[in-house]
């Protein structure tokens, strides 16, 4: 009788069952970097920690795009067309707003320059 399936080893090109270390490392890396670049810029984290919802905000959108991405690549199946789909998703309400003549507002002008 076959045993119950589990999940357990969810990523089978993994030879362990861990997170690796190299992996542990950079995130860890990337984060020292980045705590000494803003302590660098004279940002004071204290009156930073008012806008923690907004992190946590941007957080979960970061969250919700990569699970929608993972969602395309496992019906579309090449990266190519992902991105493509991911980056036409994101510049579509910028190219509507500049078609219409109405300009582009806020943080996506970059794409109707």
């Amino acid at each position: 009788m076959p045993s119950a399936a589990g999940d357990d080893h969810p990523f089978p090109y993994l030879l362990h069952r861990t997170i690796p270390t190299l992996y542990i490392g950079v995130l860890g890396a990337i984060l020292l970097v980045t705590l000494v670049s803003v302590r660098l810029t004279g940002v004071r984290l204290r009156r930073t920690a008012r806008y923690v919802d907004m992190f946590l905000l941007g957080a979960a959108f970061m969250l919700l795009e990569t699970k929608n991405v993972i969602g395309f690549a496992l019906y579309f199946g090449t990266t190519w067309l992902v991105n493509a789909m991911v980056f036409a998703g994101c510049c579509s309400p910028c190219c509507a707003r500049w078609r219409s003549g109405a300009g582009c507002a806020g943080s996506i002008s970059w794409c109707c320059n």
